[in-house]
């Protein structure tokens, strides 16, 4: 189990996804230890989307950090969903 405060995703030069969706999973206390991820029920944090990068040529990677100092996240497991490539 973790307490985020802060994710950072460093993107790749030219391997972008266009959304990147975050959820999370911390176990209610009265569930079994052992759980099938086929049965898991995540939670939605967010999502953010990334830019294409063609006004650089591809040449800079993009730095994303999500804050969630505000209301610190506890999981147990974090998912990240990267959707379609540019």
């Amino acid at each position: 189990m973790v307490c985020l405060k802060k994710i950072q995703f460093l993107i790749h030069k030219f391997k972008i996804a266009t959304k990147v969706e975050l959820l999370s999973f911390y176990p209610e206390q009265n569930q079994k230890s052992e759980i099938p991820l086929s049965e898991i029920q995540f939670n939605k944090i967010g999502f953010f989307k990334l830019d294409s990068n063609e006004r650089s040529d591809f040449q800079t990677c993009e730095l994303k950090s999500i804050d969630v100092s505000n209301k610190p996240l506890h999981a147990a497991l974090l998912k990240i969903v990267l959707h379609a490539p540019y």
